[in-house]
């Protein structure tokens, strides 16, 4: 009871004590290949590209005495560790909501290998890197803008979000939606609880959610085994380009519809196979509770709501059965009046 009262008491002062904020900066000559190793125990890490001879790394701390902070080089190689002291771990969710988490910031050159490990908080990697590229959270969010090369995230508890990829990206969460935008490549896309958003991309799919939608706007351009796939939730695919490419699409409980209207293979209630081309390129959807509606090209905005707003084969026969009944011819003339 003692002992509890104790970290009691040094929750509040945590809570009320203010100290200045201190930013400690270390730089270090590296070669061509270089590699940045990055292990946080909580809090915020930042990377992004600076000059092409140098990693320069900062540290952002709100109290210095709270951590354990060291920064070595071996050749190539920069080892970055933050670790709180003591009992420091248990006021980290204090500090995020009163901005007063850790930061580390580090710049590298152009081309070079990271490997980004946060047990708690987010992890941000930006400005045009090249190389081998890990990152992973074990509660908190990842972004990642213009990067290139063989990319990997990991979320446990946490969204993944990336933009402007060249190269393969392999994302995953176990809780948290995964978005990609304007990348190309091989995508590799994996959630078990969450929402998949693919937009403005190109190149060979595997995408996975346990539970979750899965919203594709790009284009298959390679591979035999592209494929999206929900056990519960709907599937939207746009698909800017179908030249040469097979879709099979499946669904045990909903529907599967294709627009514009296509020629099909093969079509039923909850399956359909499209082929354009000689369908060297494949692309598979399944869905095992949830619909599924592919649009062949980019519709216009206009064209889009047309679809949507169609009406039903029971609204055109109700519409039919109206046309046949003839309106009662009044007993009087209509007047004509002059609009002044």
């Amino acid at each position: 009871m003692k002992r509890f009262s104790l970290v009691l008491v040094g929750l509040a002062v945590a809570v009320v004590a203010l100290s200045a904020k201190e930013t400690l900066k270390k730089e270090f000559d590296v070669g061509s290949a270089p590699e940045l190793i990055v292990n946080v125990d909580g809090g915020r890490i930042s990377v992004q590209r600076g000059d092409n001879d140098k990693i320069v790394v900062y540290a952002e701390l709100e109290n210095r005495d709270r951590y354990q902070l060291s920064s070595i080089q071996d050749g190539d190689e920069v080892r970055v560790e933050l670790e709180h002291k003591g009992v420091g771990w248990f006021f980290f969710p204090f500090n995020v909501v009163s901005g007063e988490e850790p930061w580390i910031k580090v710049e590298v050159p152009a081309k070079c290998d990271l490997d980004i490990t946060n047990d708690a908080g987010r992890i941000e990697i930006r400005g045009g890197i090249e190389g081998t590229i890990k990152a992973h959270t074990g509660a908190g969010t990842i972004r990642m803008n213009d990067l290139a090369g063989d990319i990997r995230a990991r979320a446990t508890g946490g969204s993944i979000s990336a933009d402007e990829i060249v190269g393969s990206l392999d994302a995953e969460t176990r809780t948290g939606g995964i978005t990609v935008s304007d990348s190309k490549g091989e995508f590799i896309i994996e959630t078990s609880a969450g929402s998949i958003e693919l937009e403005h991309v190109s190149g060979s799919f595997r995408v996975r959610s346990s539970v979750g939608t899965i919203d594709f706007d790009g284009a298959i351009t390679e591979g035999e085994d592209n494929y999206l796939k929900t056990a519960v939730g709907s599937i939207e695919a746009r698909l800017s380009a179908v030249s040469d490419l097979e879709i099979d699409a499946e669904t045990d409980m909903g529907s599967v519809s294709i627009f514009p209207g296509a020629e099909t293979i093969d079509a039923g209630e909850h399956h359909l196979l499209f082929r354009a081309g000689d369908g060297s390129k494949r692309l598979r959807l399944r869905s095992e509770v949830g619909s599924i509606r592919i649009e062949r090209g980019t519709l216009l905005p206009e064209d889009r709501k047309a679809e949507v707003d169609k009406p039903s084969a029971e609204d055109r026969k109700a519409d039919a059965i109206i046309e046949d009944v003839k309106p009662e011819e009044s007993e009087t003339e209509p007047v004509n009046e002059d609009v002044e």
